[in-house]
């Protein structure tokens, strides 16, 4: 009987163990409403195949909320197949996370223009647990306008070495907004830009006066407004950081953001112009060699 008991307790504590070790991996969405996990994506009502962006980033942040450090994380987008720009991996080594500590994941999504709706399934594996969130990608018909902002300017950090991480900013220009509206920024709208060698690993808001974009967030580009803020001048930049993954390779981001406005959605104002500020990102040099020599 006691050696019963004992097997039971045991059994009672390995569920335990599993419950507390898979609460501690969450995924929140932070490129899209992560109470409802649906992001917007933006096509122009009027010419879709010639105008507006046809790319937008997905993905949030994965925090350890435990007491120990999780290993050998690694994060997959599913139900998106054909989808991700120019052949970039489903799948992202995120590495490990100790205690406390989080790590923005992302993947650079093209998409059509036909209004639709795609369900994904974000999954994270580690050596803790498993866990996963579903999200609804919804493209959606807008046209160009100020009231979905500007971009101001884009400045580029220093930095062009395999496995460096290179920053560059993105200045956004709001008019006026009401309760619930949402703000979507975004590093790249172009299908050609290339997220396999210029890998997005975070974000950071840099300057604002918007009242739900709050400076020194960080992984979090989706923004819903929590207060009637009338008239023009409200502005946001954003810190967006990529990680060199090739040698040589060059390829220019195209920032933009999108807004309500009245009952319809608008994407950046100047994206299409000849004064948008699209951003030419360096190709790497690759500082280690591999070099061999014989005694013979």
């Amino acid at each position: 009987m006691r050696t019963i008991i004992r097997l039971i307790v045991l059994a009672l504590a390995a569920l335990g163990g599993a419950s507390a070790a898979q609460a501690q991996l969450t995924f929140q969405l932070r490129t899209g409403d992560s109470g409802t996990n649906v992001q917007s994506m933006p096509i122009d009502s009027n010419n879709c195949a010639g105008s507006g962006p046809r790319a937008i980033y997905v993905g949030g942040l994965i925090t350890n909320t435990g007491g120990s450090t999780v290993n050998n994380i690694v994060a997959t987008m599913n139900g998106v197949t054909g989808n991700f720009a120019l052949g970039q991996s489903a799948t992202q080594s995120v590495g490990s996370l100790g205690a406390g500590q989080s790590a923005g994941v992302y993947w650079h999504i093209d998409y059509g223009c036909s209004i639709t709706t795609i369900s994904s399934t974000i999954a994270v594996a580690s050596s803790a647990a498993a866990i996963s969130r579903t999200v609804g990608l919804s493209t959606i018909s807008s046209i160009s306008a100020n009231a979905g902002g500007n971009v101001l300017s884009s400045t580029l950090g220093p930095g062009a070495v395999v496995g460096q991480t290179i920053w560059f900013d993105a200045s956004y220009d709001f008019g006026g907004t009401d309760i619930g509206d949402e703000f979507i920024l975004q590093p790249s709208g172009s299908q050609a830009f290339d997220a396999v060698c210029f890998r997005l690993v975070g974000t950071e808001i840099r300057t604002s006066n918007i009242a739900p974009i709050t400076v020194g967030t960080t992984n979090k580009i989706y923004f819903r407004q929590t207060q009637k803020q009338s008239g023009n001048g409200y502005f946001a930049s954003v810190r967006y950081y990529f990680e060199y993954q090739c040698a040589g390779a060059s390829t220019t981001a195209r920032p933009y953001a999108t807004m309500p406005s009245g009952n319809a959605l608008k994407y950046t104002g100047n994206y299409d112009c000849s004064c948008s500020f699209s951003i030419a990102l360096p190709g790497a040099t690759n500082p280690f060699t591999i070099g061999k020599s014989s005694d013979i």
